[in-house]
């Protein structure tokens, strides 16, 4: 019983990495966007400067998770730890190509 508790924590695990990496994708890219589009507005601006930093650091923590659950789960292409890593090395070849 106990190691199916574990599994069933480690899928929680990896749905909220996955849902916490959609959320930094869709910032990074209304972000890019309001750029692109030079949609300037002053909360815009609040907005931007305040969760920008916060935003990096957790896109580095949520690799980092993805990647030990991906090492986990011997390297399964079909796991949702690969395509969350997959979602925020795209977030970050996004972000290198618009500077």
């Amino acid at each position: 019983m106990a190691a199916g508790k574990s599994v069933n924590k480690g899928r929680k695990n990896d749905k909220l990495v996955m849902i916490l990496s959609l959320a930094i994708a869709v910032y990074f890219g209304v972000m890019i966007s309001t750029y692109y589009y030079k949609i300037d507005n002053p909360v815009l601006g609040f907005v931007r400067e305040f969760l920008t930093i916060p935003a990096i650091l957790l896109w580095l923590v949520l690799t980092v998770l993805s990647v030990i659950a991906l090492s986990k789960e011997n390297k399964k292409f079909s796991s949702l730890s690969f395509y969350t890593f997959l979602l925020l090395c795209a977030t970050m070849v996004l972000l290198i190509l618009t500077t």
